[in-house]
This record gives C-alpha cells, structure tokens and sequence, in this order.
C-alpha cells in the first residue's frame, strides 16, 4: 500500500470514528455526490480490457452498494436534481447525506450483475443509453479495441481511415491504438463496424464468446427486466465526444437519443437530462443540449468539484467517477470529501 493510501485510510477510520464524521454529514446534507460506474463484471478480464478503467469487480460493487445503504440516502437522479433547481433537496431535514447512483453506456452486466444488487438492497439508480448501439452484439468500441489489440500478433496492416494499422512493435501498437480511438470518437455510426472489423483481421485476434457477452451492450427487449427502482436516460445515439463534433451532429445525437428513449422505455424514461459522453461539454455544447430540451447536463468531476450544491451550474453538473482500482477505504474517503 503507498504513502497516499495508508493516509487515506487513516483518514478514512477517522471519519468513521470520531466526532469528525458528525461534521462532515452536516456538510455533506448541504451537497450531493453523483457516484458515476460503468460497467460491473463477475469475473476475470482480460489484461488490456481491464486497463480501461471501466470494469468494477461485483464483490467491490457489493461492499459500495452495501456501505451506501447503511450510511446515506440514496435518491433518485430526477428527485436529487428537481430538488436541486427548486432548493428543496437541501431545505428538507435529512438524518443521512445524500447520494445518487448513476451508470454509463448501457452495458448489459448493469442489469445481469448489478441489477440483482440494487434490488435487493432498494436502491434506485439511473443508466445513461447509448441507444443506437441497443443490440449490438460486439463489446462496445472502446472495449472491442482494447480486446483485440491486447490480442494482437506484431504486423504491419494496410491504411485505414484510422491511418496505418502498424502493430509490429509495442510503441507502433499504442501510436495505432491512439490513432483508432481518436478516429472513432468521432466516427458516424456507419463507418465504425468496417474499421474495427479490419482491426480484427490485421491483429487475427477476436474477443471470446464470454466476454462479448461480458461487455456487450444491453438489447431493447432487456430494458423491460431491470428492477422498478432504475430509470433511463440521455447519453446520446452513437456516443460521439460532442465536443469534437459540429452543433448539428451534436442536435441529432441528443435529440434522436431522447426520440429513441421515448419510445423504447416510455414509462422509465427520465427526460430532459443528458449525459456527456467522456464527460466532455464545453460552452457551445451545452448551448445545443439546452436549445434541444435539455435542462441538466452531466459530466465528470474534474479539480475539487466532486458534488453539487445550490451553486452548481445545472447544465454542467460534476459526477465523481468510480475506478475499478478504489478500495473500500479510498471510497469512503471520496464520500466523506477527503482528496
């Protein structure tokens, strides 16, 4: 364990008992943590899938869920953010600080491996849809990338409209690896599948049939399988980086992924909020979000804002991340507003 951990952790236990931790659940009523996940898998993964950073453990996942349920209240996205707006989520009297549970993307282990969690501990929670990849059967493209790479022999492939697939040494596999992930960011939808499967022919690798299931996204018909507590809502249509893309590309991905949401999930879909993909929103792209009906817009906590109070910028909202690599302690830690 480094320096940075066991002061975290000693940190941590102080919070957990002593006075202090009357002190911070006084401030923390007066904020709100958004805990942002990804995916939650049950078993092992390959070592280049892993390094994405994406991929908690379920046995991690329980202790959090667990830990969450005995020490705060957890609400729901559209509760915490209404409540937000008008001021009455701090004006009320709460004996718990509050959290909000949110998940990215629409993997589909967020209802095979962390739906049963959530119901049996009643927690609600919100999945952000990329909902024209609902169905596909390949891992999504940052996955299937990092899977099939992982894989590959060292070989010089052709030009692509990624540039040169060069894998012949490990530095020219990262400078394509780079070059890919840079290109499908991006990409239309359209042009995604050729790319990624002539990555596969160059490298003569593919993901098993166990971890496409793994990390594939969730199917439409699933949707209706998740438990009552969890919501849906906007991460766009294809998950492009809406800031390296021109205003209308970004109308069309907020506004066909909320039509879509609309009609696939009608009675779950929590309307009017987006989430960024890679977090990623400047001025301009938030101008968009609101023009196409948008009246929160979620990102990433970046430097010291890890919460939301009264004066947060609601079309610019920080969630905390959570990396596969916290430990319970180092969770904790974030909660309490520790660094």
């Amino acid at each position: 364990m480094s320096l940075r951990q066991l002061a975290v952790a000693g940190l941590t236990e102080l919070v957990d008992r002593s006075g202090f931790r009357r002190a911070v659940e006084f401030q923390a009523r007066h904020r709100i943590a958004i805990l942002c996940y990804h995916s939650i898998v049950d078993g092992p993964l390959p070592k280049r899938a892993a390094r994405a950073g994406l991929h908690l453990h379920q046995s991690a996942f329980v202790e959090q869920m667990e830990y969450l349920a005995r020490h705060f209240e957890v609400m729901p996205l559209a509760s915490a953010l209404t409540g937000l707006s008008d001021g009455s989520v701090f004006a009320a009297r709460r004996t718990r600080p509050a959290v909000v549970i949110t998940f990215d993307d629409g993997y589909a282990n967020n209802l095979h491996v962390a739906g049963p969690v959530l119901d049996r501990l009643g927690l609600p929670a919100t999945v952000f849809l990329v909902t024209r990849l609902l169905g596909d059967p390949h891992p999504f493209w940052w996955d299937e990338v990092n899977l099939v790479l992982g894989e590959a022999g060292r070989v010089r492939g052709p030009d692509s409209t990624a540039g040169p697939l060069d894998l012949t040494t490990p530095d020219a596999l990262e400078r394509t690896s780079g070059r890919v992930r840079d290109a499908l960011m991006t990409m239309p939808l359209p042009g995604r599948r050729p790319l990624l499967d002539l990555i596969g022919e160059v490298a003569s690798a593919k993901p098993s049939e166990a971890i496409r299931d793994l990390l594939r996204p969730l199917r439409r018909e699933e949707l209706a399988d998740f438990p009552p507590r969890i919501t849906f809502a906007n991460h766009t249509a294809t998950h492009r980086v809406l800031d390296l893309i021109d205003p209308d590309a970004v109308s069309w991905e907020v506004s066909t992924a909320a039509n879509d949401l609309d009609q696939f999930a009608p009675t779950r879909f929590v309307p009017h909020i987006l989430c960024y993909p890679r977090g990623a929103s400047g001025v301009a792209v938030q101008n968009v979000a609101t023009e196409a009906g948008c009246r929160w817009g979620l990102g990433l906590a970046t430097g010291g804002k890890r919460t939301v109070g009264l004066e947060s910028q609601t079309i610019n909202l920080p969630r905390q991340f959570i990396a596969p690599r916290f430990r319970l302690a180092r969770f904790k830690a974030i909660l309490a507003g520790l660094p």
